[in-house]
């Protein structure tokens, strides 16, 4: 007989075969590889700690009567090359985002016009922000701060 076709003896009695034994070595494998995959996404996400745009997103709240802000909202259809590099607010629901990688490209839409957004990561904006806009929910009113844009007409 040869050594292929004869089980081997466990711990518990039993007999694996050598198919068996491959199985669960190929098993071992894998789990070493998800480990490995594991480690090396905790380190960059310890890279990714550093949030350099604290403060610049996340839910502002309810805009009542109660806390009184001096906020102008500009409208859509007014934004024109005459008010480019200012800071402006907008007030619109989110039509359409899309992300991949460093990139994000956020529509607004205020009645028949909209706007798109576009976001970059780099000195200002980080992975972290981009996470949070592309999980903004379509259709949810959006109050955004547009500080210093460029536009394109």
């Amino acid at each position: 007989m040869s050594d292929e076709n004869q089980p081997l003896a466990t711990a518990e009695g039993g007999k694996l075969s050598k198919k068996e034994l491959n199985k669960l070595a190929k098993a071992s494998k894998i789990a070493a590889i998800k480990a490995q995959k594991a480690n090396l996404i905790e380190g960059s996400q310890q890279e990714e700690d550093e949030d350099v745009s604290v403060g610049m997103y996340g839910s502002y709240g309810l805009i009542q009567s109660a806390d009184k802000k001096d906020i102008t909202f500009t409208s859509i259809s007014k934004i024109s090359q005459d008010i480019s590099g200012e800071e402006i607010w907008i007030r619109g629901r989110v039509h359409a985002i899309r992300t991949k990688g460093k990139t994000c490209f956020l529509v607004l839409r205020q009645r028949v016009y909209t706007a798109q957004v576009m976001m970059f990561v780099g000195e200002k904006i980080s992975k972290q922000m981009l996470k949070f806009v592309s999980n903004i929910p379509k259709v949810s009113v959006s109050a955004k701060i547009m500080a210093d844009f460029n536009l394109r007409l």
